[in-house]
This record gives structure tokens, C-alpha cells and sequence, in this order.
């Protein structure tokens, strides 16, 4: 669904003559911890933990996997395990993340 919102409102952009919007998403599965972190003076919804740092390391390698794709989505070997008969990721191997130990297994949508 964000693929299709992208290339549609990349067919205004471009018939505006407007620059095109280009998207990369990371994504991987697990535990992560969500909620208000900060003080009482200064709260911030967010999300921490090992799998958001995973994710983000894969959006980043997208600039390589995927550099031609308007939109790049990349999914790792636990998040495609995770997906039902629906779905048919393209394998793109095994890839070195940044910070990790060893290497991955990377999909695409």
C-alpha cells in the first residue's frame, strides 16, 4: 500500500514537473520496548530495542540493495518467516550489516 501511495503521487509530482519521492524501508521482527521514554517535562513516544536498530541497518543497506527502486523494502530472513502464503520476497542473500556481528539473510517486497 505505501508503494502504490508513492508511485501515485510520483505520476502528480511528475506531471507538475515536481521532484519524485524516493523511500527506503527496513524491516525486522522481535521484541522491542514502545511508550512515553523521557521525563515529565520532556516526553517522547517512541520505540527502542535490538530490532529497531536491525531494521534501521537495513533501510541503510537498501542504498546499495535496492538504489534503482522508488521505493525499497527490505525484510530480514526472521521477518520472512513471519510472512504468510501471501507474500513472495525476492532473496537478495546474505549481507554484512553495519555494527552486527556476522550476516543476514535480506528480502525484498
Amino acid at each position: 500500500a505505501i508503494r502504490a501511495a508513492i508511485e501515485r503521487d510520483n505520476e502528480l509530482c511528475r506531471a507538475a514537473g515536481a521532484k519524485e519521492t524516493r523511500m527506503r524501508i527496513g524491516i525486522h521482527s522481535g521484541d522491542a520496548t514502545v511508550g512515553n521514554i523521557g521525563s515529565s517535562s520532556r516526553v517522547n513516544y517512541t520505540i527502542i530495542g535490538d530490532m529497531v536498530n536491525v531494521g534501521q541497518r537495513i533501510e541503510q543497506i537498501a542504498k546499495v540493495l535496492a538504489k534503482d527502486e522508488t521505493v525499497a523494502i527490505l525484510i530480514s530472513e526472521t521477518t520472512r518467516a513471519d510472512l504468510g502464503p501471501d507474500f513472495a520476497p525476492r532473496p537478495l542473500g546474505r549481507h554484512k550489516l553495519k555494527g552486527r556481528v556476522g550476516d543476514m539473510e535480506l528480502f525484498a517486497l
